[in-house]
């Protein structure tokens, strides 16, 4: 989490268990989605510590947080860890893109999309196609180009 953008976190999409995925993300991380009793003790503690808190299933980690969490890391351990991140960010996108029934979906996992997966992602090609279906061209945070500029 400290590798998502600062917005809230839908819980129940990113610890969704995906076949094949928790061994992907290795010791570190994949314990989380392949058991769920592992990922509750992992979120209760975490909120025993004030480092994240939780209501109507959304995660928010303190932007401080964040950043004393990754700077604690060695470099080593903050690639895997984003690495990890951007895996269980991009299962969790939708498949279909064009389906407005997968638009709320989308738009929790934006910005932590935009935040983790590399630039020419599949999963970026993903959040692209459903900023076009859902006509956010721009998207969210993209600044407007004056055409001065």
């Amino acid at each position: 989490m400290a590798f998502c953008a600062p917005e809230a976190i839908p819980l129940r999409l990113l610890l969704q268990p995906r076949p094949g995925l928790a061994r992907q993300l290795g010791q570190e991380a994949g314990p989380l989605l392949a058991d769920q009793l592992t990922a509750k003790d992992a979120i209760a503690a975490l909120r025993r510590y004030s480092l994240i808190s939780l209501a109507d299933g959304l995660v928010s980690v303190h932007r401080l947080v964040q950043a004393v969490t990754v700077d604690q890391m060695s470099g080593e351990l903050a690639a895997q860890w984003w690495k990890a991140a951007a895996a269980v960010i991009e299962a969790a996108l939708p498949e279909d893109p064009g389906d407005p029934e997968t638009w709320p979906v989308y738009a929790l996992l934006l910005p932590h999309a935009r935040a983790v997966l590399p630039a020419g992602s599949a999963g970026i090609s993903l959040i692209a196609d459903y900023l076009g279906h859902a006509g956010s061209l721009r998207g969210p945070s993209l600044r407007r180009v004056k055409p001065t500029e």
